[in-house]
């Protein structure tokens, strides 16, 4: 943040004109008329003392002797104001005012001159006007700034809270779903302590919670080294092409009975490397869970593919930096609304796959209120059964898109209304009901059935939203809820 430069009474000098006190009453009368546009004058006199006169107090006096010709030979020291306030050069602005006032307060004759001086000479007169306007401009800087510091600081506390109560429900939504998840699931850190298994996991492994303690770890769980499995995984991690696919092992499970099991098992390190998350797809004679429990596919050889989406699911609790670009908070909220597994993993393959077409699209920055569509993109198009309004908004405000969300219905009149985007910002909504602005925001979110169009550029014919996208999603699905409920 700039400082702001201190306005120092030096800086405020109009003219550096003045007189000897010894000059005479005529002299400095006929000087006056000689310097139309200075209205007051410095007076130095013999002993260091200064004094000011100006030009309406001369013509009130001399008005007042216009019958005694002789006090036109007076010194002008004579009748000068003896006691002008008088500052140093070096004082600053808020300085000279604070002086001002205390003299003010003693004598309410002053004038509307100071005097400057440094080290006992003059430098020259400053305006009362001018000193009070730059006070005045000074201490509204000042203001502007401690307001806008206050508005910062007002939207971190915000941010701040957010991203907590944010958090909070995060880790709430994470541990449900990890507890939920009908593939047994178990986390080490990078020592081969046991960090957590869910229920599936402590049901394979004959364990229940008395039974865990703090000495639980991966050698009482499996065979095999623990160091060597984790550096083949940290070694994979590290090349980033590689991070996202799990790696998987033919295994040996301990029970708590000591009774061996055969299993196949899905390692993964999380993002942060420090942990290392086990996922058992097969154990003993019979798969524990198949692949066609997880995603279900017309194609043969996709069936049989990991699961590996659940694992990135979980992953996403300890992701931070590391996650999945635009599909990472939109995939999160998912976990939070949909209770439904098999609907949740189609649901974030979906998400996933518009996402990735939304980042690597490029496009043009047309004006947020032209009313024309710049180039030839061609719409996005899906089904609201497996993308639902606010994912889509989520992702398009994420990833700083211009365009119209179109929503249609299966049945006629097809159209429901649209949302425009500016460059991340929600500038527009439409409904059909002609409700327009963040009124048509949560009818148009609550829609479940029906499908969507996306095109592209296309601009919004006006402008009735104005704020922060994200703040203005959460309101409008907050008053969707509460209809809802109604």
């Amino acid at each position: 943040m700039s400082t702001q430069k201190t306005t120092l009474a030096q800086d405020l000098v109009y003219t550096t004109n003045y007189v000897e006190g010894a000059m005479s009453i005529a002299d400095v009368k006929g000087w006056f008329q000689t310097q139309l546009s200075v209205s007051c004058l410095g007076i130095v006199c013999d002993d260091g003392t200064f004094g000011l006169i100006s030009r309406s107090h001369l013509s009130q006096y001399l008005i007042g002797q216009k019958h005694d010709p002789s006090v036109l030979k007076q010194p002008v020291a004579d009748i000068m104001i003896t006691n002008p306030v008088v500052l140093e050069a070096s004082h600053d602005v808020d300085f000279a005012v604070g002086r001002l006032i205390l003299t003010k307060s003693m004598d309410d004759g002053f004038f509307n001159d100071l005097i400057v001086q440094e080290a006992g000479s003059f430098i020259g007169l400053i305006s009362v006007r001018d000193l009070l306007m730059t006070h005045l401009e000074n201490m509204t800087h000042r203001l502007t700034a401690m307001e806008a510091q206050l508005a910062a600081l007002a939207r971190k506390n915000k941010e701040l809270f957010e991203n907590s109560f944010r958090q909070g429900r995060m880790e709430t939504q994470y541990k449900d779903v990890f507890e939920r998840s009908p593939i047994p699931m178990v986390v080490f850190d990078e020592n081969g302590k046991y960090i957590s298994g869910n229920q599936r996991f402590m049901a394979l492994a004959d364990y229940t919670t008395k039974h865990i303690d703090t000495k639980l770890s991966y050698r009482k769980l499996f065979e095999g080294d623990f160091k060597t499995l984790f550096d083949q995984e940290l070694t994979k991690w590290r090349d980033l092409s590689q991070r996202d696919e799990p790696s998987q092992y033919s295994m040996v499970l301990i029970t708590r009975h000591d009774e061996s099991q055969p299993c196949q098992v899905l390692a993964d390190l999380t993002p942060d490397g420090q942990h290392l998350m086990l996922t058992v797809i097969q154990a003993g004679r019979e798969a524990v869970i198949g692949p066609r429990d997880i995603v279900e596919s017309a194609n043969p050889r996709e069936s049989q593919k990991p699961p590996g989406k659940i694992t990135q699911a979980i992953k996403l609790k300890l992701s931070d930096a590391n996650a999945i670009g635009l599909a990472r908070s939109v995939a999160t909220n998912l976990i939070d609304r949909e209770a439904d597994m098999d609907q949740l993993m189609r649901k974030l393959e979906t998400i996933i796959d518009v996402a990735q077409k939304i980042e690597g699209r490029s496009e043009q920055t047309p004006s947020p209120e032209s009313g024309t569509r710049s180039g030839q993109d061609e719409p996005m198009r899906g089904k609201l059964t497996d993308f639902s309004v606010i994912d889509l908004a989520q992702i398009l405000v994420q990833g700083t898109k211009t365009g119209q969300l179109m929503l249609l219905r299966r049945t006629e009149p097809r159209y429901v209304g649209s949302i425009y985007f500016y460059c991340g910002s929600i500038v527009h909504a439409e409904a059909l009901n002609s409700m327009a602005g963040e009124d048509a925001l949560p009818a148009l979110l609550s829609l479940k059935e029906g499908s969507f169009e996306f095109l592209f550029n296309q601009n919004s014919p006006t402008v009735t939203i104005h704020g922060d996208a994200m703040g203005i999603l959460m309101d409008a699905c907050r008053r969707a809820d509460e209809q809802d409920s109604d």
